[in-house]
């Protein structure tokens, strides 16, 4: 018996998303004050923002994965999506014949999968 159980999908890779993201915004503020400023002194300041587009992507990824929820209870697998409407699919345990885990050689090195 498994018991009440909740699981959120993991966050290995939002959170190496969040890296890369932080990595280009660095690289676009030294290029900015480093380039741009020297340069092309009257560039417009709007232009500093621009690299701040790379953090779209991981805060994309970190809320599609905190609106999924998988439960274990009751000798049945429930699985919640959705932030304004909830879908909802439960099934019970005894019916689950098949479980394919598929890792790419990326996925196998964070320890994550579909």
């Amino acid at each position: 018996m498994i018991g009440n159980t909740t699981i959120h999908p993991s966050m290995k890779t939002v959170w190496a998303a969040y890296a890369v993201a932080a990595v280009v915004i660095a690289a676009g503020i030294w290029a900015y004050y480093g380039y741009v400023l020297a340069y092309a002194p009257d560039a417009p300041p709007w232009l500093l923002a621009v690299p701040f587009v790379a953090l779209l992507p991981p805060i994309k990824m970190h809320i599609q994965r905190r609106l999924i929820t998988v439960r274990f209870h009751d000798d049945h697998l429930t699985l919640e999506t959705g932030l304004f409407s909830r879908t909802r699919r439960t099934v019970d345990m005894a019916k689950i014949q098949d479980v394919t885990v598929q890792q790419s050689f990326g996925q196998r090195l964070l320890g994550v999968g579909t």
